[in-house]
C-alpha cells in the first residue's frame, strides 16, 4: 500500500514543527537592579563643560539597559540650562548619550538615562559614565556622591576640576535587563511536537484504506 500524503498528515506535521519552534523560543525576560553605594553624602563640584565628570564601574549583570544619578541644583532654582549624561564601554566606544533640561528636575531627584539596547555581555565589564552641563544659572549644578564603602574595586570618580579619588563614588543606580530560555515552555512544545508527529501515520489511515 502506497503512503498517501493526505490534509490531515500535512496538519500534524505542520503543527509537530510549529509547537517544536514555539517551545524552542519561549523565554522568560526581567528585571534587575544595582547600586553603586548607598548613600550620598555631597555633590562634585559644579559641572561644566570644558571637563567632563565621570565615574568607572563595573556592571553587576548581563543586559545592562539603564543608568541613574541623582542631580543636584544646590538647593536653587534652574530656569535654563541642560545637563548631559554619556555612557562608554571599556574601548571608549559611546553605548549611550542623552542630554536633560536642568530645569525639569528637582534637588536631589534621580536622572535617568536609557540606552538605546541593552548591553549583551555586560557582566563584569567596565563602564565610564561622563556628565557636562551648560547650566551657569544660579551655582550651576552637580551630580551627588558618597563613600564607595569598596564595593567596586575598579570604580574611578574624575571631578569637575580634574581629581580623581576612589573613597568616592558617584550615587549611581544600574538596571538590567535579562532574557533566558523558559525551560517549561521548550518541554511543553516538545511534548505537543511529539503528539501531533505519532498522528501523521494515523491521519491518512481511513482515506488509504477507502483508495486501496
Amino acid at each position: 500500500m502506497k503512503k498517501i500524503i493526505t490534509p490531515g498528515r500535512i496538519f500534524c506535521l505542520v503543527m509537530a514543527l510549529a509547537c517544536l519552534i514555539v517551545g524552542m523560543t519561549g523565554r522568560i525576560s526581567g528585571n534587575g537592579n544595582d547600586m553603586l553605594i548607598n548613600k550620598h553624602k555631597t555633590g562634585i563640584g559644579a559641572l561644566n563643560q570644558e571637563t567632563p565628570a565621570s565615574q568607572r564601574f563595573t556592571a553587576a549583570q548581563d543586559g545592562l539597559c539603564a543608568v541613574e544619578v541623582m542631580f543636584s541644583n544646590y538647593q536653587k532654582k534652574i530656569r535654563s540650562g541642560t545637563l548631559t549624561l554619556t555612557l562608554e564601554d571599556e574601548t571608549g566606544k559611546v553605548v549611550g548619550s542623552q542630554t536633560f533640561n536642568a530645569a525639569d528636575y528637582k534637588n536631589n531627584s534621580f536622572i535617568t538615562m536609557q540606552l538605546p539596547a541593552p548591553v549583551a555581555g555586560s557582566a563584569g565589564k567596565q563602564f565610564v559614565l561622563k556628565a557636562t552641563s551648560d547650566c551657569t544659572e544660579q551655582k550651576g549644578v552637580t551630580l551627588r556622591c558618597g563613600p564607595s564603602e569598596g564595593r567596586d574595586s575598579a570604580a574611578v570618580l574624575v571631578k569637575p576640576d580634574g581629581t580623581q579619588e576612589t573613597e568616592n563614588c558617584l550615587y549611581l543606580r544600574t538596571t538590567y535587563r535579562t532574557s533566558k530560555v523558559n525551560r517549561m515552555s521548550v518541554m511543553t512544545g516538545i511534548l505537543f511536537a511529539l503528539c501531533f508527529a505519532v498522528c501523521i501515520p494515523m491521519a491518512g489511515t481511513k482515506e488509504g484504506k477507502r483508495r486501496a
